[in-house]
C-alpha cells in the first residue's frame, strides 16, 4: 500500500457537493429538500479520509499514534466550532431576546462546544425536520457531536484490536481492522433496521425518530464504511487491481442515480428519511470505491478551482450557513425566502473567515510544540465557555432589571412542571390541591411561601404532569387522601381551549373537589397580551396599556361560562382586579414588566397578586 496521503480531488468535489446540497435544502427549495443526505456523505467521507490516515501510518511506522489522531480531530473540528459559538454568544447578548430563547440559546451552544448536541436534541424529542431555526442556533451540530462520539469510540476498538494482532504483521492488522469495522458496521447497521421497526417496542414512539436520526449507535456503519472503502482503495491503487473500468465506472454510474433517486423522492416529503440516509451513505460508498480507474475519474473536472475552494472550505460552510438561516427566522417577520437566502449568503463571509483565518492556521499548530498545542487547546475550549458563563451572568441580571423573571427560577426541590409536587408537612392542618396548565405554574411560588407561614400543605400537579394525570382525576385514582382546597387554572382568554373543553375542565374538577371533600376555587386568567415582544438588548418593546373594554369583551364570556359549568359553590379569583384599572391594564408596574409573553405573568405581576389571592384562600379555608 502506498504510505503517501494527499488531499484527493474527488473527495473534496464530494464534499463540496454535499455542503450544497445541505444549504440549498435549508434553503427550503423543494427541489433540494433531500439536501439533508448531503450529511450522510459527510460521514462516509469523513471515514473514508480517516481510513486513509490510519492505514497510511500503520504502513509507515507499524503503529497509529492515538495522541496524534486526537490532536488531528481536534485542530480540524474545534477552533471552527469555538469561533462560531464565541461569535455567535455576542449576538445572542444583544439580539436574542433575554427570555427562555437564551436559556436555550446557552444549553445547545454547550452542547454544540462539548460534543453531546445530538443527545442534546435527542432526549428533548426535537424532530429535525419540524424545529424552527429562530431556537435552534446550533440544531445543525447535532452531525458533529455523532462525528466526535465515533472519533472517540474509534481508537478504543482500535486498541483492542491492536492487542488481539501485537504479533501480526501490517498486512494481518489492517485485515483484523476489516472485520472489526465489518462486524461493527453490520451491529451499527442492524440497530437503525431494528429501531425503525414499529413492532419492536423497546423504543417510544415518541423518542424512536430521534434515536434514528441523532444516535451515534445508528450511524456508527456509514463512517465505518468509508474506513473500509479507503482500505479497499488503497489495495486497488497498490496495484491489486480487481474490477475492470467497464465495470467501475457501470457502479458510479449506479451510485450517481441513487443519489439522484433519493434526492427527487424527497422533494415531496414522502419517503423514509432513514431510508434516505441510508441508500445515500451506501450510494457515496460505492462512488468513493468505485471511481478510480473509471471513465468517471476525472482529475481535471475535480480539479476545478470553485469545486475546490467550496470543498475544502466546507466545513465551515456548513457551520455558517444554518447561523445565516437561524438568524433570518429570528429576525425577519414574516417568514420570507429572500431574506433567508441573503442573509445565508451573507454567512459566507464569516464562513471564507473561519476558514482562512482560523481553520487553516490552527491545522498547523499541530506540527508545533506540545506547549502551544496545549495552550491552543485549553484556549479553544474556555473561552467561548466562559463566554456562555458570562451570557447567563447577564441574562439573569437583566431578567431582574427588567421585570420578566419566571417562576422557574425562584422554584426548587422538585419538578414543578412534570412531576406530582408536594410542599409542606404531612402532619400540616389543611391540604390544598393546586392543578392546571402553565397557569396555575405560574402561581404556585405563592403558595410555596404560603406553607412557610401557615399550616397547610400543597399538592401540585402542573404542566406535562397536567397532561398526564387528567385521567386519573376523571377516575378518581388521582393521588390518595382528602384536600380542604382545589385551586384550577387555565389559559383560556387566548381562546385556544374550546366551551367543550372548559366544560369538561369545570365539570371534572367540581366533581373531583366534591368527593375529596374540598373546597373548588377557580384562578380566572389574566389579560392576553396578544401583541407581546420579546425583549433584546438592542431594542425593547414599548409597553402600552391594554384597553381594558378589549381584555373584558374576551374574558366575560369565559367568565360567564366557567360559572355556569363548574356550579354553586365554586369560588373565583378574577385577576383583573389587581391588573386592571377601570379603564386599561398595565404592562408594567414601578419599571417593572408585568407579563412574560402574551399570556403569562412575570413574577412582580404574580407578587401583585398575592394579597388579595392569599386573603381569599385563608377566607375559604376558614370555613372548612
Amino acid at each position: 500500500m502506498t504510505t503517501q496521503h494527499q488531499i484527493r480531488k474527488e473527495i473534496q468535489f464530494l464534499r463540496a457537493v454535499a455542503v450544497t446540497l445541505v444549504v440549498l435544502s435549508h434553503l427550503g427549495i423543494g427541489m433540494f429538500s433531500g439536501g439533508f443526505v448531503g450529511v450522510d456523505m459527510f460521514f462516509v467521507v469523513s471515514g473514508f479520509v480517516i481510513g486513509l490516515t490510519m492505514v497510511n501510518e500503520q504502513v509507515l511506522t507499524g503503529k497509529v499514534s492515538f495522541r496524534r489522531f486526537f490532536e488531528r480531530r481536534f485542530f480540524r473540528i474545534f477552533p471552527p466550532l469555538s469561533f462560531m459559538v464565541a461569535v455567535m454568544t455576542v449576538y445572542a447578548y444583544f439580539i436574542v431576546p433575554f427570555t427562555k430563547a437564551q436559556d436555550f440559546f446557552i444549553q445547545q451552544a454547550r452542547a454544540a462546544l462539548f460534543s453531546y448536541g445530538n443527545f442534546f436534541f435527542m432526549f428533548r424529542k426535537l424532530d429535525y425536520f419540524v424545529q424552527a431555526g429562530d431556537i435552534t442556533f446550533f440544531l445543525h451540530t447535532w452531525s458533529l457531536g455523532v462525528e466526535e462520539q465515533f472519533y472517540i469510540a474509534l481508537p478504543l476498538v482500535l486498541g483492542i484490536v491492536a492487542l488481539i494482532g501485537r504479533r501480526f504483521d501490517v498486512a494481518h492488522r489492517i485485515r483484523l481492522w476489516m472485520i472489526a469495522f465489518v462486524l461493527l458496521g453490520t451491529a451499527s447497521a442492524m440497530v437503525m433496521v431494528l429501531s425503525s421497526d414499529e413492532k419492536y417496542g423497546w423504543l417510544d414512539p415518541q423518542f424512536r425518530p430521534g434515536f434514528l436520526f441523532y444516535s451515534p449507535f445508528t450511524r456508527a456503519w456509514e463512517f465505518l464504511l468509508g474506513l473500509l472503502v479507503a482500505i479497499a482503495v488503497l489495495k486497488y491503487e497498490q496495484g491489486k487491481k480487481y474490477l475492470n473500468s467497464t465495470i467501475r465506472t457501470v457502479l458510479s454510474v449506479v451510485a450517481i442515480l441513487v443519489i439522484v433517486y433519493v434526492l427527487m423522492t424527497r422533494v415531496d416529503g414522502n419517503g423514509s428519511q432513514i431510508a434516505a440516509c441510508a441508500l445515500t451513505a451506501l450510494a457515496t460508498g460505492l462512488l468513493v470505491f468505485s471511481l478510480p480507474g473509471s471513465k468517471l475519474d476525472v482529475q481535471k473536472f475535480f480539479g476545478i478551482k470553485a469545486f475546490q475552494a467550496v470543498g475544502n472550505s466546507s466545513y465551515s460552510i456548513y457551520l455558517w450557513h444554518w447561523i445565516g438561516v437561524s438568524i433570518s427566522l429570528d429576525l425577519m417577520r414574516p417568514d420570507s425566502s429572500v431574506d433567508k437566502a441573503i442573509l445565508v449568503a451573507a454567512s459566507m463571509i464569516p464562513a471564507v473567515i473561519s476558514y482562512r483565518y482560523i481553520e487553516q492556521p490552527f491545522r498547523r499548530i499541530r506540527t508545533g510544540s506540545t506547549r502551544t498545542k496545549v495552550v491552543s487547546g485549553f484556549a479553544l475550549v474556555l473561552i467561548p465557555a466562559l463566554m456562555l458563563f458570562g451570557l447567563d451572568f447577564t441574562k439573569t441580571q437583566a431578567r431582574e432589571d427588567y421585570g420578566n423573571v419566571y417562576a422557574s427560577s425562584v422554584l426548587g426541590g422538585c419538578d414543578f412542571m412534570n412531576d406530582v409536587c408536594v410542599v409542606g408537612e404531612d402532619t400540616a392542618a389543611q391540604k390544598v390541591l393546586l392543578y392546571g396548565d402553565s397557569h396555575i405554574y405560574q402561581i404556585i411560588p405563592l403558595f410555596v411561601d404560603y406553607t412557610k407561614t401557615h399550616d397547610v400543605q400543597i399538592t401540585t400537579c402542573a404542566l406535562v404532569c397536567n397532561g398526564e394525570q387528567y385521567s386519573t382525576i376523571k377516575n378518581g385514582t388521582f393521588v390518595p387522601g382528602n384536600f380542604d382546597l382545589v385551586i384550577n387554572s387555565f389559559k383560556t382568554n387566548s381562546e385556544e381551549l374550546s366551551r367543550e373543553v372548559r366544560l369538561d375542565l369545570a365539570t371534572t374538577f367540581s366533581q373531583f373537589a366534591s368527593a375529596r371533600g374540598a373546597k373548588h376555587l377557580i384562578v380566572l386568567d389574566n389579560p392576553f397580551y396578544s401583541e407581546s415582544v420579546a425583549p433584546r438588548r438592542i431594542r425593547k418593546p414599548e409597553l402600552t396599556p391594554l384597553s381594558r373594554a378589549d381584555q373584558d369583551a374576551i374574558a366575560n364570556p369565559i367568565t360567564q361560562n366557567w360559572k355556569e359549568d363548574a356550579g354553586e359553590g365554586t369560588f373565583f379569583y378574577d385577576p383583573f382586579m389587581v391588573l386592571c384599572n377601570a379603564t386599561e391594564c398595565p404592562l408594567e408596574k414601578d419599571g417593572k414588566v408585568l407579563y412574560l409573553d402574551n399570556n403569562h405573568l412575570s413574577m412582580p405581576g404574580v407578587k401583585l397578586l398575592e394579597p388579595s389571592l392569599i386573603s381569599m384562600v385563608n377566607q375559604i379555608l376558614a370555613q372548612q
